[in-house]
C-alpha cells in the first residue's frame, strides 16, 4: 500500500493502525468497522442520536452509536429483516454504497440504476476506484483506505454533513482537515 494513502487516512482519523504499528492492509473489515469509518467521514462518530432499530446491535456494542447514526441519516438500512450483522465481512458493493452515499451522491446513484450498479457508476465517475485492485471477492483495509484516499478530492453534495459547508464548495479533505483542526484546538 502506498504510504501516502496510509498517512492521509490515519492523519485525518478515518482509519488507524494496530498497536504493533502495522496497518493490517490485507485484513478484512466488518460491517461495524466500515460503519465507524463512514461515521468518521460524516463527523458523527460517538454522537448518540436516533433509535436503534437493529435486533443484533445491543446497546453495549462498540459501534452502536455509529451504526444507529448512519441508519438515522438513511445511509444504512441493515439486512431488511431487522438485523444489521455487524460482525459480517463488508462487501465491495457495501463499501461503495456507503462512501457514495456519505459523499451525497446516493440519490444520483439510485437514479442511475440503484444498488449496486448505480453506486459503482457514481464511484467510477467520482474516481473513487482509481488504482483500486480487487484480488478476490473480499475487501481489505488497504482497498478501503485507497477508496477513502480517492474520496478526499471529491466535493460532497447536499446536506449529508452535520456542519454547514456550502454545497460542493470544499473537498472532503478540506472539510475533514478543518474539522480535525477545530477538535485539536478545543483539546477534545
Amino acid at each position: 500500500m502506498d504510504n501516502r494513502v496510509r498517512t492521509a487516512v490515519e492523519s485525518l482519523g478515518l482509519m488507524v493502525g494496530y498497536e504493533d504499528g502495522s496497518f493490517g492492509e490485507d485484513d478484512e473489515l466488518t460491517r461495524a468497522q466500515m460503519s465507524t469509518i463512514a461515521a468518521r467521514l460524516l463527523q458523527v462518530e460517538g454522537i448518540g442520536f436516533g433509535e436503534n432499530m437493529f435486533t443484533d446491535v445491543p446497546d453495549d456494542h462498540w459501534a452502536k452509536d455509529s451504526i444507529v447514526a448512519l441508519a438515522s441519516l438513511g445511509i444504512v438500512n441493515g439486512m431488511g429483516d431487522g438485523t444489521f450483522m455487524p460482525e459480517k465481512s463488508v462487501s465491495f458493493n457495501e463499501v461503495i454504497k456507503l462512501v457514495v452515499a456519505v459523499l451525497g451522491f446516493g440519490e444520483l446513484a439510485e437514479k442511475s440504476g440503484g444498488y449496486p450498479n448505480g453506486y459503482i457508476q457514481q464511484a467510477n465517475r467520482l474516481r473513487l476506484l482509481k488504482n483500486v485492485v480487487l484480488e478476490d471477492a473480499r475487501v481489505s483495509r488497504g482497498v478501503v483506505a485507497k477508496i477513502l484516499y480517492n474520496a478526499l478530492d471529491v466535493k460532497p453534495l447536499g446536506t449529508t454533513f452535520i456542519q454547514n459547508y456550502p454545497e460542493a464548495s470544499y473537498t472532503l479533505e478540506e472539510i475533514l482537515h478543518n474539522h480535525h483542526e477545530v477538535i485539536q484546538f478545543k483539546g477534545v
